[in-house]
């Protein structure tokens, strides 16, 4: 597994700095959520690797949650 500039550590796994990038926060942010629980991870020869797709879950439950606050239109 090699680490590319833009956090990418293979196909579909980012770095914490490549989930930085991708869900706009900072590293302390998305430490935060992965020792909550908030977002899943896993480590592979000592680095945090995040999936893409685990970044595209929270992302689409956050989108859910703000969708089911919104008042009905009328």
């Amino acid at each position: 597994m090699q680490s590319t500039v833009a956090g990418t550590i293979e196909a579909g796994l980012l770095s914490v700095a490549g989930a930085c990038k991708y869900l706009g926060f900072s590293p302390s942010t998305i430490y935060k959520m992965v020792h909550s629980g908030e977002l899943r991870s896993f480590v592979y020869r000592r680095r945090r690797c995040i999936p893409k797709a685990e970044c595209d879950r929270w992302q689409a439950e956050m989108l859910a949650m703000q969708n089911s606050d919104d008042p009905p239109a009328a």
